[in-house]
């Protein structure tokens, strides 16, 4: 089990809003309330970003400062320091967090597993022996975290299916370097998540095993905006206009991924061409307990915290 503040250092790599009324001439309008964001450079931010392009923030009296970090540790000290106000990182190391007595409350929706569409999967050589759950027994996993998402739904995946994750090692590599250390052999699965699985698809020389993610549930929330509970009760109207806004945004950039290649490309870093060919993520509109507490209910079995509890106690309401 994780240590206070290994919660904090361990944090990786929502739902009705008020309507938003039409902006106001400068003369009329007072300053902009100014909210400091920070994400990792990945498919999950590209809500904020096309609202940020589109003015539907500076519509609502609100200017954002996004600014890219390069983990979710990174994130969560800006956010529990004060450095940023809201803070966007995925579900597992907030409940770890929650569990350990931080203060940090969701505030809007991410990243989402959609049944049938995932966004992670295990993955193996082309040519491997292991076609399912039990192949894996006495088998090395590579993971991008351990405590994170993708070591959580591997276990249970493998569990669910006849295998028996206490004698799986999994251990840490990055997304980028799993690829290689299939066809090495140095380990015999790898779970990892969008772009890298289309990327490592398109090579022809692994292929996908399992959705594990969909092990947990079929619609589980990964990821999400989130803030102190000091500062969502400060600011309580700016953090409503914020999660109204995203899900505005959220609802259009689902269904138009082509529209926002550049974007995201310009954010991240990465190249258009790998963007455009690789699975996006679909965005949750909407935060809800119920594809909140699979998650919790699993890092209690798991030993990721010591107990369950209620989702809501998450939840920003």
């Amino acid at each position: 089990m994780l240590s206070r503040r290994g919660a904090i250092l361990g944090l990786a790599s929502s739902i009705a809003a008020p309507i938003l009324g039409p902006a106001r001439s400068a003369a009329q309008s007072p300053a902009p309330t100014v909210i400091r964001l920070a994400t990792s450079p990945d498919d999950g931010v590209i809500s904020v970003l096309y609202a940020q392009r589109m003015g539907y923030f500076r519509d609502a009296g609100i200017e954002v400062e996004v600014q890219k970090l390069n983990s979710g540790s990174a994130v969560a000290s800006a956010v529990a320091g004060g450095a940023v106000d809201i803070g966007r990182s995925s579900i597992l190391p907030l409940i770890n967090g929650h569990a350990h007595g931080l203060q940090f409350v969701l505030v809007a929706g991410s990243t989402n597993h959609v049944p049938g569409d995932p966004d992670s999967s295990m993955l193996v050589t082309s040519d491997s022996p292991i076609h399912g759950a039990r192949d894996l027994n006495g088998k090395t996993v590579a993971v991008a975290g351990l405590f994170d998402l993708n070591w959580l739904s591997t276990k249970v995946w493998i569990d669910a299916n006849g295998g028996d994750s206490t004698s799986v090692s999994l251990i840490e590599i990055p997304n980028s370097a799993m690829l290689d250390a299939l066809l090495a052999h140095r380990v015999d699965g790898a779970t990892l998540s969008e772009p890298f699985i289309s990327l490592d698809l398109r090579t022809g020389k692994a292929r996908r095993l399992a959705d594990v993610t969909g092990a947990l549930g079929a619609h589980i929330h990964e990821a999400a905006w989130f803030t102190t509970t000091g500062y969502a009760q400060e600011h309580r109207d700016d953090v409503l206009r914020f999660r109204a806004i995203v899900a505005r945004a959220a609802a259009y950039t689902n269904t138009h991924h082509a529209e926002t290649v550049g974007l995201l490309a310009a954010f991240t870093g990465l190249e258009p061409a790998a963007i455009a060919g690789a699975h996006r993520s679909s965005i949750a509109l909407l935060l809800d307990p119920a594809n909140i507490q699979p998650l919790i209910d699993a890092a209690a079995k798991y030993k990721v915290i010591a107990a369950p509890f209620p989702a809501r106690e998450m939840m920003f309401n």
